[in-house]
């Protein structure tokens, strides 16, 4: 028991304890001699041997209300960058974009040279002639004569061939589709297209001036040779042509 009541003992308690005591048996006496007011008062041998030992911790308490936010602390540094998602699905097509504007028109571009005409190609042109009378030595015409000179040159001479006038082509060398206002030959031949009206024309012969083989066109063209019906009459002949290289 003596041991319970010392381990309840504290400084407080053991002040109150004695004034009591003096209070009950003599206070005055007491009073007038030994009055404690502090521990320090009482022997330290003493007073440890008074001191009890700290009773067991008492139960927790309830949880206090909640204390105002603290101030926002200092940003972090960031983090590394995370990996490469995967390729997301293709979107679908967009709706057609509006018709631009039409552009500027560029500039025609040059022809290159060519130095004969290339193979199955053709090139056209026109001829004529016409004489006066008294333009020729003595009065009497004996022959007329109309250059054809090719724009491109052949790489060999090609065979010449008259249509009559105002006729069309009856195949072969000249086809058929072919006329005055269309002039077609075909692969290795020159046509000879002539006008309706062909007043004092006995006949048109084309001849090589290359070489001066008849019925023939050379390599830059050939000349036709026109007599007349009357010697002593103007003549007055034109037309078209087509060649097409071998």
């Amino acid at each position: 028991m003596f041991k319970a009541t010392r381990a309840r003992l504290t400084p407080s308690t053991l002040i109150a304890t004695l004034a009591l005591v003096f209070a009950l048996t003599g206070g005055a006496y007491a009073a007038g001699k030994y009055v404690i007011t502090n521990t320090k008062q009482i022997k330290p041998s003493v007073l440890k041997q008074l001191q009890g030992h700290n009773g067991a911790p008492g139960a927790t308490g309830p949880a206090g209300p909640t204390g105002p936010a603290g101030p926002g602390g200092p940003q972090g540094p960031g983090g590394p960058g995370g990996a490469k998602g995967e390729t997301g699905p293709k979107g679908e097509t967009g709706p057609k974009g509006e018709k631009g504007e039409k552009g500027v028109k560029g500039e025609t571009g040059t022809t290159g040279f060519t130095e004969t005409l290339p193979s199955g190609k053709t090139e056209k042109g026109t001829w004529g002639v016409a004489t006066m009378p008294g333009s020729f030595a003595g009065g009497a015409l004996v022959i007329a004569l109309s250059p054809i000179s090719f724009n491109i040159p052949l790489a060999a001479p090609v065979k010449a061939t008259v249509v009559g006038a105002g006729g069309k082509g009856a195949g072969g060398a000249c086809p058929e589709t072919s006329e005055l206002s269309k002039p077609e030959a075909a692969p290795g031949n020159l046509c000879i297209f002539e006008s309706p009206i062909t007043p004092n024309v006995q006949g048109v012969t084309p001849v090589n001036p290359e070489n001066q083989e008849g019925g023939e066109a050379g390599k830059t063209g050939t000349l036709i040779e026109i007599q007349p019906t009357n010697k002593s009459e103007p003549v007055f002949v034109n037309g078209t042509w087509a060649v097409t290289a071998e």
